[in-house]
């Protein structure tokens, strides 16, 4: 042994320490334990604690108007009324994938919840699933209209067992999905609200003969509370009869006698503009404007790309009275 160095000591002195795993390959969570479907309890056991869940939503599903604060404030209630460690909402997209939408205090792996969460849109209903020396994950789709919206995932404390049952998850996800349902089409007719107004008004600038209008709008992109400040341009009218369309319009009695003008809308970030400074347009929108509010040869640019659209059918319907 070379002098100066005791045994399991190194170069100075140092102590020597076995070779251990780094901590990122150690896995925090538990085991993985096999899914099963939620089971049924008798009506006496449930219905009391199924009542308390839907008062405390009964604000949020009433009430709120956006979707991330939807979810936001019903995780915390029903994580709160049910006596919950955790929960969250995966969602489904345009392209059917699943991904987080929000989450409350959720510690599970994340792994496992997207597996459990697909595990029940496959099956269609809720299924638990016992994390050992953790308590249960349990999953219930969330659907509405018989449409999938995607999936409530629940963490519940360590038991014997689950104590969230077939019934209060099933309430649960259709409640919740009715939910998130009300929000977004509350968003669309936000949203169809302001373009037309915005057309109304552009309409009119156009017949004064005007060919500049600002207008500050929603249109119910991001999280569904943005407001955009416009700058429309308006062209030279163009004639009934003069460049006659080749699209879906030509050929169509309604449109014959109709002026249409030109019309440039460039959307700008006002968060941004509060700041100072040039700005430059989000993005921007060109189409050509009939006085009747129909649009065509639509073009969008988004300034590192451009898609164009082109009218291939339309359906003109006769305006009925509202009752």
């Amino acid at each position: 042994m070379p002098p100066n160095r005791l045994p399991g000591r190194g170069p100075e002195g140092r102590r020597l320490l076995p070779m251990t795993a780094p901590p990122e390959s150690r896995s925090p969570f538990p085991p993985r334990a096999p899914a099963r479907p939620a089971v049924a309890r008798p009506p006496e056991r449930g219905h009391d604690r199924l009542l308390r869940m839907l008062v405390s939503l009964a604000g949020d599903l009433t009430v709120e108007r956006e979707e991330g604060g939807l979810l936001r404030s019903t995780l915390e209630h029903v994580v709160a009324s049910l006596g919950l460690a955790g929960a969250a909402v995966l969602a489904t997209g345009e392209d059917g994938e699943l991904a987080g939408a929000s989450e409350h205090h959720l510690a599970a792996d994340p792994a496992l919840t997207r597996d459990l969460a697909l595990a029940a849109l496959e099956q269609d209903g809720p299924l638990v699933q016992e994390l050992p020396g953790a308590g249960w994950l349990a999953a219930t789709p969330l659907r509405a209209r018989q449409r999938s919206l995607g999936v409530l995932v629940l963490h519940e404390g360590p038991s014997a067992e689950p104590s969230l049952d077939r019934e209060l998850l099933e309430v649960l996800g259709q409640q919740v999905g009715t939910g998130i349902e009300n929000v977004r089409l509350f968003t669309e007719l936000r949203a169809s609200s302001a373009r037309a107004e915005v057309l109304r008004r552009i309409i009119a600038a156009a017949r004064e003969g005007k060919t500049l209008l600002e207008v500050s709008v929603y249109d119910g992109s991001d999280t569904g509370e943005k407001i955009y400040d416009t700058l429309t341009i308006i062209g030279k009218a163009i004639a009934p009869g003069d460049h006659k369309p080749t699209d879906a319009v030509a050929g169509q009695a309604t449109f014959a006698g109709l002026t249409r003008w030109p019309v440039t809308i460039s959307y700008f970030d006002r968060a941004a503009g509060e700041k100072g400074g040039e700005q430059t347009p989000v993005y921007a929108i060109t189409f050509e404007l009939y006085e009747n509010g129909v649009s065509r040869a639509l073009l969008l640019d988004y300034g590192d790309f451009v898609l164009t659209g082109e009218m291939t059918s339309i359906e003109l319907k006769d305006a009925k009275p509202c009752q």
